[in-house]
């Protein structure tokens, strides 16, 4: 889904006991009365979205070099049942029957990303002409298809030399971003209108740096996890403005897992908590992108921990960008709350609807109320 920044910037701006019954939560989940007879608007793109470690194969085809997922999936235990992307669906020599298949189920828009170290192996350095080569020739079958190629710079596959000089903890790595972005840009803008920057940092940074679950399998301490993450914002920003030095008609966002806030009634009191809760609950990330200022709570809240950062990172951090896209998994339903946050997200009864995946619950009002 992707909303103008405007849009999410002024939908998020306003601050404002109980346990939610399973009855009141059906009631949420069936429908809401915003959303019963709502439509997408004529400009809601359509469409699917892969990224490169997911559907490529031929890791080591035509100069591609290692990445963070190439080393994390060959570790014993990482991946379910061992899982790799040495060949995964082979998209690197099928893409044709990829997008044929795409054009058959009507698909008009379709978000792919390049891989970095299809590009640089090593992350940084001359241009491996191969891999640029081959999206050319992914986004011309796109567009004989009639499917708008919208390209995402990063999706998680990390050169593994840059992992082994710091990854997304060196800053020095935000400036290998940038070169590697503006590259990519020039050379695809031709053919490209919409650009994102990076896929899910709270999912590259959080659950892969905090957590270990995901590559590089890293377990940083809170303070260096808060720095990681100003690192990686940092590198978004300079990024954006790579690419529109070199495409200064693209459009740039980011697609990002924002945590998705949904009032538990739809009272004003509810809705600001509501607002509230979306600025705070996405602090680390998407509020501070938009805002340029990390919240008072955020850092207060760190302590100690607080990432460190100059006034003119965070400029850079809140360049102008042209949309934001965002991945819906789930949703917390919102109160108001007297505490000094002046909200308190709700927990699901154990009866409530859920996918199989466990990070995934089933609230269709978030695709309302996160674009608010």
């Amino acid at each position: 889904m992707i909303l103008s920044r405007r849009a999410f910037a002024s939908g998020s701006a306003v601050a404002g006991l109980a346990a939610l019954t399973d009855s009141a939560l059906a009631g949420s989940y069936q429908h809401t009365a915003a959303t019963i007879g709502s439509d997408f608007p004529k400009e809601f793109l359509w469409g699917v979205a892969t990224a490169a470690y997911q559907i490529e194969g031929a890791v080591k085809e035509d100069g591609r070099g290692v990445s963070i997922w190439d080393t994390f999936s060959h570790a014993h235990g990482k991946t379910s049942n061992g899982d790799t992307g040495d060949i995964a669906t082979d998209s690197y020599h099928r893409f044709e029957e990829d997008v044929a298949l795409m054009k058959a189920m009507g698909v008009k828009a379709y978000r792919f990303s390049v891989a970095w170290p299809r590009i640089f192996p090593d992350g940084t350095g001359a241009p491996n002409t191969r891999g640029i080569d081959f999206y050319v020739r992914l986004i011309d079958a796109l567009r004989a298809a009639d499917i708008e190629p919208l390209c995402t710079l990063y999706h998680w596959d990390l050169p593994q030399t840059l992992q082994d000089k710091g990854g997304w903890q060196s800053k020095d790595t935000c400036k290998a971003f940038a070169d590697y972005s503006g590259y990519v840009a020039k050379r695809l803008s031709p053919y490209v209108t919409k650009f994102i920057t990076m896929d899910e940092m709270r999912s590259f940074i959080d659950i892969a740096c905090g957590y270990g679950l995901q590559a590089p399998g890293l377990k940083l301490s809170k303070k260096d996890l808060a720095q990681t993450r100003h690192w990686a914002l940092y590198g978004h920003g300079l990024a954006t403005a790579a690419i529109r030095a070199v495409a200064p008609r693209a459009e740039i966002g980011t697609a990002e897992n924002a945590w998705m806030c949904v009032p538990a009634i739809e009272s004003p009191e509810h809705i600001a908590a509501a607002g509230a809760a979306t600025l705070e609950e996405n602090a680390p990330f998407l509020t501070v992108m938009h805002s340029g200022r990390y919240t008072d709570r955020y850092l207060r809240l760190l302590g100690t921990d607080a990432p460190r950062f100059t006034h003119e990172e965070l400029e850079v951090i809140s360049s102008r960008t042209d949309f934001q896209g965002l991945n819906i998994y789930q949703a917390s339903y919102v109160v108001p709350d007297d505490t000094e946050s002046g909200y308190r997200l709700l927990p699901l009864p154990a009866s409530y609807p859920r996918m199989d995946s466990s990070f995934t619950n089933i609230v269709p009002s978030a695709m309302y109320w996160g674009v608010k």
